[in-house]
């Protein structure tokens, strides 16, 4: 990762969270020759400001995963997936080949103020 471009992050985050395992610290697994065995259509959706995985990341997976497809949400950060979530769920939709739109048979539920 440091060789795309990554912030080094685990140590600070360790640091502060002392009671999670160590595994992201301890396992120096590469799988790099095995995805290109990845044959389903994959979605990389990436921020394009994320210090932790940038978008060369993104970038070198699509290089060799057949099929896959970047899509970049602009502005997010790392933890974009949840700050962003109705964004991001509209672009796994669309990935998935479904609509944006609930089905009709649905009731609609809507929260009080």
């Amino acid at each position: 990762m440091a060789r795309l471009g990554a912030a080094e992050w685990r140590h600070d985050y360790r640091a502060s969270q002392p009671d999670v395992p160590n595994w992201f610290i301890d396992d120096k697994s590469n799988l790099t020759e095995r995805l290109a065995e990845i044959g389903a259509p994959t979605l990389l959706l990436w921020s394009d400001a994320d210090p932790i995985s940038p978008l060369s990341v993104a970038r070198f997976l699509a290089s060799r995963l057949p099929g896959a497809r970047i899509v970049t949400v602009a502005g997010g950060t790392h933890s974009f997936a949840s700050e962003r979530a109705e964004e991001v769920a509209s672009i796994i939709r669309s990935h998935l080949g479904q609509s944006d739109r609930l089905p009709s048979a649905l009731p609609t539920i809507s929260s009080a103020t």
